[in-house]
This record gives structure tokens, sequence and C-alpha cells, in this order.
């Protein structure tokens, strides 16, 4: 079973945003899922592999200040 997290950022749409965003992700094992525009916020849905590197890119992310829903499984 695999895990996510979900990534909430106030619009509008910022493509160079979400490459960092990705890029980060991406560094821990991690893989972009789904992306959804809701009427004020973008939210990034990421899914890992393993659980340990979905809670490395929670702390990493929200130490940055974004803000994070999860680690929760995925599957």
């Amino acid at each position: 079973m695999s895990a996510m997290i979900e990534l909430y950022y106030a619009t509008p749409a910022d493509a160079e945003r979400e490459v960092a965003f990705l890029k980060k992700i991406e560094a821990i094992g991690g893989r972009l899922d789904c992306r959804e525009e809701e009427e004020r916020s973008i939210v990034l849905t990421y899914e890992f592999d393993i659980w340990e590197n979905a809670e490395e890119a929670a702390v990493e992310l929200r130490d940055s200040g974004c803000h994070i829903e999860g680690p929760s499984t995925y599957g």
C-alpha cells in the first residue's frame, strides 16, 4: 500500500512553484498523482511507495511554509 500527501496553496496557479515542489518530491521518491484547481486553492496530491518518504516530504514542505495534509494511506 502506498502513502500520499496533499499540498494546498492559494490561487492563482503558479507553474514555476509547482515544478519546484515536484523536484523536491521526486528527490524524496514521490510522484505527482493528481492536480485539482478549487475556487481558492490548488491541491497537489503526491504518491509515495514508502511511508517514510511521504513523512520526510511532509516535514520538509511544512518547514518551508506549505500547508500539507497527510501522510495517509493511499491505495
